[in-house]
């Protein structure tokens, strides 16, 4: 992944769901180390002013780690939750076919 490319995707995020997604692809197996460090660059960037992780934002983000979370789960996913687990995914998937 090009840093462009990493800035413009990260660009459209909210602070918190930044926030949460650094921390879901944080020493992420998947993820080829020049992509994670463009990445947590670009997320901390953007995550600047995020209200703290909560308790259940940690639940989230080790159900992200551990791979797909049960459905009961993600129907209660708030809109920072969403967006950053949306896009800890695609990085992974775009990972693997680019592997």
């Amino acid at each position: 992944m090009k840093w462009a490319e990493c800035r413009e995707r990260v660009g459209i995020l909210r602070p918190k769901a930044a926030k949460l997604a650094a921390r879901m692809l944080r020493k992420d197996p998947h993820v080829p180390s020049s992509w994670a460090y463009a990445l947590d660059l670009a997320l901390t960037s953007q995550a600047k002013g995020a209200g703290p992780i909560t308790e259940w934002d940690l639940q989230v983000i080790a159900a992200n780690q551990q791979g797909q979370p049960p459905r009961s789960l993600q129907d209660r996913f708030d809109e920072d939750q969403r967006q950053g687990w949306d896009f800890a995914v695609s990085i992974r998937t775009l990972a693997l076919e680019h592997g």
